[in-house]
C-alpha cells in the first residue's frame, strides 16, 4: 500500500462508499453517480424501486456483487455486452443475467453458446451530435491504446511521413499513461495527439480515413459516427468489426505484418476513386434501418417490456 498510495486510497474510498456521491435530474431522468456502483445499489434501489436493472461496463467483482444483491431483492437484471471480455462475468449459474443485450451479432452468438437468453441491439448513436462536413485532411485514430492497435497506428505514421495523423484521446489519461503514449509517438512530427473532446462532431472535423486496428472484438461507436460523415474505415478483421464497418471500408488480418497495413492504408488514402466509393458505402451503411435511433430505442424498450412481463427474450 505504501508503494501505491493512489491505488490504496481508491480502494479504501470504494470500500467506504455506500451512498451516491452526487445526484441530479436531467430531462426528467434521475441520475446518480458513484465510484462504487455495486456498493450504492442497495440505497438507490430502496429509493427508486426499479422493475429491472441494466448493468453495463462494470468489472467482474462489481457484477458479482450487483447480481447477488438483485437476486435477493427479486429484481430482474439485464447485462449489456459491448465486448467479449464481459462474458468473463458469468461463469457461475446463479450470477447469470435474466437477459443479455449485445450490440453485435457476434457477441449474441457467443452468449447463446453459453446458454444465455440474448438479443442483439446496436448501440444508440446520436447522429446529430457527430454530423460535420469533414475537410478530409487527416488519418484519425481514436483511443490510442495498446489494446486498440497503437503499434499499428504508430507504424503507419512512421511509414507515411507525408500524411497527417490525429491520435484522439477518448478520455483524459493518467499522467504516467500519457507519458508512455507520448514516448511512443516521440519523433513523429506528422502525429498530433489530441486531448479528450466532448463534442463528437469536432472529432471528425478533418478526417479522411478512420483507423480501426483494434485488437478487441467489439462494435465501436466511432465507426457509426465516422461513417455517418462518409469517412471510410480501415479495420482489423474481427467478427464484430465486420458488422460495424460493413462495405464501408477495408479489412486487414489481425496479425498482419505492418507492410500489409501500409498497402491497405494506401488504397484508402491515395486512391481517390476507391476512397469515394467506400465513403459512399460507409454513409449508406450508417443510415441503414437497424442503426436508426428510433428503431434501436423501440427494440430496446420492447425487449425490456417483455422481460418485466416474464417473457423469455431471444433473437
Amino acid at each position: 500500500m505504501a508503494g501505491t498510495p493512489g491505488r490504496a486510497w481508491r480502494a479504501v474510498r470504494r470500500a467506504a462508499t455506500t451512498k451516491p456521491e452526487s445526484s441530479w435530474s436531467d430531462g426528467g431522468v434521475d441520475v446518480w453517480t458513484s465510484v462504487a456502483p455495486e456498493r450504492v445499489l442497495r440505497s438507490v434501489c430502496e429509493n427508486f424501486r426499479p422493475d429491472v436493472v441494466i448493468v453495463n461496463s462494470v468489472h467482474r467483482h462489481a457484477w458479482m456483487s450487483i447480481r447477488s444483491s438483485l437476486n435477493r431483492a427479486g429484481v430482474p437484471v439485464v447485462l449489456y455486452v459491448r465486448e467479449a471480455a464481459t462474458f468473463e462475468h458469468i461463469p457461475i449459474a446463479d450470477l447469470r443475467p435474466d437477459m443479455t443485450v449485445t450490440n453485435s451479432e457476434a457477441h449474441r452468438q457467443q452468449a447463446v453458446a453459453l446458454g444465455l437468453p440474448a438479443v442483439t441491439i446496436p448501440s444508440l448513436i446520436d447522429v446529430d451530435e457527430c454530423d460535420v462536413a469533414s475537410t478530409r485532411e487527416v488519418a484519425l485514430f481514436v483511443n490510442p491504446l495498446v489494446s486498440r492497435g497503437l503499434a499499428v497506428a504508430v507504424a503507419l505514421a512512421s511509414d507515411r511521413p507525408d500524411v497527417r495523423f490525429a491520435f484522439q484521446l477518448s478520455w483524459p489519461l493518467r499522467r504516467h499513461d500519457e507519458r508512455a503514449l507520448r514516448g511512443q509517438i516521440n519523433g513523429l512530427s506528422n502525429v498530433e495527439l489530441r486531448p479528450y473532446e466532448s463534442r463528437a462532431a469536432r472529432i471528425y472535423r478533418d478526417a479522411r480515413v478512420l483507423l480501426l486496428p483494434y485488437r478487441v472484438d467489439q462494435r465501436p461507436r466511432v465507426v457509426a459516427e465516422a461513417q455517418w460523415n462518409g469517412i471510410p474505415v480501415l479495420a482489423s478483421d474481427l467478427p464484430a468489426h465486420r458488422e460495424a464497418v460493413g462495405s464501408g471500408g477495408l479489412y486487414v488480418p489481425l496479425e498482419a505484418a505492418p507492410t500489409v497495413w501500409a498497402t491497405a492504408f494506401g488504397e484508402l488514402w491515395d486512391d481517390t476513386a476507391n476512397r469515394e466509393r467506400l465513403g459512399a458505402a460507409a454513409r449508406a451503411h450508417a443510415r441503414r434501418v437497424d442503426q436508426d435511433p428510433a428503431h434501436v430505442l423501440g427494440r430496446f424498450e420492447a425487449a425490456i417490456e417483455q422481460l418485466t412481463q416474464g417473457a423469455r427474450v431471444t433473437g
